[in-house]
């Protein structure tokens, strides 16, 4: 594949790998799980000689849209210069979020489909691994321990640190993350030009993005921001820069009730309550309305580039910018990884498939085409020539800022929690509860979630 080669664009059905809606359903699913697991052999699994031909059939599953199958298919067939008798198949599933995912996942399973590789982002990871359903990739990494070292030398070190201590269990290696996102606030130059305004910079504060969001609003005459009742990218980057988190830094309990998280949601509130920043519900696509020019400032990863690309935006007018500190510098980061299931029977396949994800010609796709909306995990495709194709001349701050990043908490019952954050934080952002009686009752809930 020549360096300069591109794979189809694969615009995301849900953004931010899928958005995070993350619903109380899954509570159901992960009973079944269970199940599923349960059945999973627990001998080691039989690794092959490095170098060994390899042949027969992989099945990927994949959340996204049937189009996205024409991307892993151009995929496929790289990987197939070097594995010609191993044939692909990419299978797609259809729904609004990662909850129906995961449910049609086991439903296939339980059903007796048979999957060798799926799509798992950091939501699902730790759930996925304590049923039993991934296989360790620990004997292919000792047997490939020279390659290896020389990835891990390219990938930035709190990503792999936060793979490693977040995802395993018991000290096993369930995930190679191939792409990720952080948290970083988009907005349009010429919005800020007319209001006067200076480009925001790192370092830049809470006030400081006040300021600009009223000033926004009254002299340029837009929207400020859309603010989201979700999880990631509405009050994790919140969270962060104000030195704390939803819960402990072990994932054991809930900070919900603590002042420095009330004074967190207590801002975006206000934002609200201001006119600067939407309530839920009151504008269904901010995304396209960036794009429009009708909101000065949104928080985003790196989703947004295939949609911008396609309306034809003007690249050198969109600046990115690390979050507004209050206590700190903060970003969440998530990531996405291929793991390998425990009842492939094709796993020496599966595992060149998942190395291969870091390889040269993905990463380039990835950093040139925004493969998944993400960024690519190598830092050599990261923050030089191929992450500025048709972007902001800003992306690599994308990259640079998971060196102070944190993981989105996403213990087990992650679902259970992110059903329950998202819904309070409607219910404040609406006006139908106040900010301290609302993270009362999450911090309660969330308790109980954690002890299940």
């Amino acid at each position: 594949m020549p360096d300069d080669a591109r794979l189809a664009d694969a615009t995301p059905t849900v953004s931010r790998r899928g958005f995070l809606a993350l619903g109380a359903t899954m509570a159901g699913a992960a009973a079944a799980l269970t199940a599923c697991g349960s059945a999973v052999p627990q001998g080691p699994p039989k690794v092959a000689p490095a170098g060994a031909p390899l042949s027969g059939e992989l099945r990927l599953y994949f959340q996204g849209s049937a189009a996205e199958i024409a991307t892993w298919n151009s995929l496929f067939a790289v990987f197939r210069k070097a594995h010609p008798n191993v044939h692909l198949t990419a299978v797609n599933n259809i729904g609004p979020d990662w909850t129906s995912f995961f449910a049609n996942l086991q439903i296939k399973i339980a059903g007796g489909q048979k999957f060798d590789l799926i799509y798992l982002p950091t939501e699902g990871q730790r759930l996925f691994a304590s049923k039993g359903l991934i296989q360790n990739i620990d004997p292919w990494l000792r047997r490939d321990a020279a390659e290896m070292r020389s990835l891990y030398q390219d990938i930035d070190k709190n990503l792999l640190a936060a793979v490693k201590k977040r995802t395993s269990l018991r000290g096993e290696n369930y995930y190679l993350p191939y792409g990720f996102n952080t948290m970083l606030v988009w907005y349009r130059k010429s919005l800020f030009h007319k209001a006067n305004l200076p480009i925001p910079h790192r370092g830049w504060t809470w006030t400081d993005y006040l300021s600009a969001a009223r000033a926004l609003r009254d002299k340029a005459g837009v929207q400020a921001l859309s603010t989201t009742p979700d999880y990631f990218a509405g009050i994790e980057p919140w969270l962060l820069t104000n030195g704390t988190d939803l819960l402990d830094s072990r994932w054991e309990s809930s900070r919900a009730s603590t002042p420095a998280v009330i004074e967190a949601v207590e801002f975006n509130r206000n934002l609200i309550a201001e006119n600067l920043a939407t309530a839920p519900g009151g504008i269904a696509d901010p995304l396209g309305q960036f794009a429009a020019g009708n909101i000065g400032m949104v928080g985003f990863g790196r989703w947004p580039i295939n949609l911008l690309r396609t309306n034809k935006v003007d690249m050198s007018d969109i600046g990115i910018v690390d979050w507004p500190i209050k206590q700190r510098l903060g970003s969440p980061v998530g990531w996405g990884s291929l793991p390998i299931l425990r009842t492939s029977q094709n796993k020496n396949a599966a595992w060149e498939f998942v190395k291969f994800m870091l390889s040269d010609a993905v990463q380039r796709t990835i950093a040139r085409e925004a493969l998944s909306g993400v960024v690519p995990a190598r830092r050599s495709f990261a923050v030089g020539s191929d992450i500025l194709y048709q972007s902001p001349a800003d992306s690599p701050v994308i990259y640079n800022a998971v060196s102070y990043a944190s993981a989105l908490p996403a213990p087990t019952r992650e679902n259970l929690i992110e059903a329950a954050l998202d819904d309070t934080l409607r219910q404040i952002y609406i006006g139908a509860s106040t900010t301290a009686d609302a993270m009362k009752r999450l911090n309660k809930t969330i308790g109980q979630a954690l002890a299940t």
